[in-house]
């Protein structure tokens, strides 16, 4: 498979790796979902040679792009993926002599985790200052429903009124709101013991 680009893709902890792994591995292009770098990290790594000169070869057109200072573009998303080229070129500034290079990234993330929006934000700044393209998908918050559980979880759709009798139990113990909204991050509420007890 040799001539085939290599992309990364990581979430959470997973999206930090991805991140920083064109600087130890070359790669065409980085998904990170979930998670940006602290700023002064980040900044030490773009202003890095990766690990090896990125050419048109590497599954994006690197000699076709122009540069220029454009917004990263926001891209508001409820799930589809979706994306717009920002218009800058992979090639940064000069450090010794060698130009600084860096692949394609695009960050998703949840604007409502204030603390990664922000992150990813600054991280989308340093990139842009370095004339590197960058991509952002906003996914915003999405009403738990028996339609969307049944499209999710198969078995739930071959047991009629269970999805909806599930939703029910979570509204009634404040795992949602009224709207069907998630309450609290699910990665600390109590919704695995309201499931598992309904």
């Amino acid at each position: 498979m040799t001539g085939v680009p290599v992309y990364a893709l990581g979430a959470s902890s997973g999206g930090a790796f991805a991140l920083v792994l064109p600087w130890y591995f070359p790669l065409a292009g980085v998904c990170s979902q979930i998670m940006a770098l602290p700023t002064d990290m980040y900044e030490h790594f773009l202003n890095s040679p990766v690990a090896r000169t990125l050419s048109a070869g590497d599954g994006f057109n690197a000699a076709g792009v122009t540069r220029n200072n454009s917004e990263a573009p926001i891209v508001k998303s409820t799930g589809a993926v979706g994306m717009e080229e920002s218009g800058s070129t992979a090639v940064g500034a000069l450090v010794g002599g060698e130009a600084v290079k860096s692949p394609p990234v695009l960050f998703v993330h949840m604007p409502r985790d204030q603390h990664t929006a922000q992150l990813v934000a600054e991280n989308l700044e340093a990139r842009k200052q370095k004339g590197f393209v960058s991509h952002v998908i906003e996914v915003n918050p999405r009403p738990i429903t028996s339609e969307l559980l049944e499209s999710l979880i198969p078995d739930l759709a071959a047991q009629p009124g269970t999805a909806e009798q599930l939703v029910t139990v979570l509204k009634e113990q404040q795992v949602l709101n009224g709207n069907g909204l998630l309450v609290q991050d699910p990665r600390d509420s109590d919704w695995r013991s309201v499931v598992g007890n309904s």
